[in-house]
């Protein structure tokens, strides 16, 4: 990255508000991960690898700005400062629809739901990628039944009375990862593949 440094001073101003508005008893800023999923992807390049007979998509780069964010969010603004009446009149079942989209065309790409399939597929159809080919498969299963179990944990947390400990058990979870580091559940090789991204 050529600015990486900015995402460093979104992240300040994001703990700014964060304390501004918690001494304010206001509510804090809420990540809009699918919106922000898809806008990064609009961003991407990929190009096509050869690899012997099979062709693989790769990311190629990514074009930096700040334009696009702070356009989305000032529109964002508009329409809930200018055009509240015009926003009610959109059906329910129809935003419903969009989230819903969104989502589902956010998990294309997401490696812990395709390291999921693999529980459910033959092994002679397993795809071509490195936490398949490079480390054994049982190490991927196990890395991914770890996660399935942390996030069954963290919805059970979340629904429960003790629910405002949410983001502190997700800033936990990387204890789970070097507790299981350390329990020799995986190798230094596997982690770095399967936590590579």
């Amino acid at each position: 990255m050529k600015k990486g440094y900015g995402y460093h001073v979104d992240m300040l101003i994001v703990a700014f508000n964060t304390a501004v508005m918690s001494l304010l008893g206001m509510p804090w800023l809420v990540a809009a991960t699918v919106r922000s999923v898809n806008h990064l992807r609009s961003l991407t390049t990929y190009e096509t690898v050869k690899e012997g007979d099979t062709e693989r998509i790769q990311l190629s780069g990514i074009t930096e700005n700040r334009v696009t964010n702070f356009g989305i969010h000032a529109l964002i603004g508009a329409s809930v400062l200018f055009a509240r009446d015009l926003l009610r009149q959109i059906p329910q079942c129809v935003l419903m629809g969009l989230f819903l989209y969104l989502g589902l065309s956010a998990i294309k790409g997401n490696t812990f739901l395709e390291r999921i399939e693999l529980f459910f597929m033959d092994k002679k159809m397993l795809p071509n990628v490195p936490y398949v080919t490079k480390i054994p498969l049982s190490a991927t299963q196990r890395f991914t039944l770890l996660q399935v179990a942390c996030l069954i944990l963290l919805v059970v947390l979340k629904e429960s009375k003790y629910g405002i400990l949410f983001p502190v058990v997700i800033a936990m979870l990387q204890l789970v990862l070097i507790y299981a580091i350390r329990a020799k559940w995986f190798t230094e090789k596997e982690i770095q593949i399967l936590d590579a991204e």
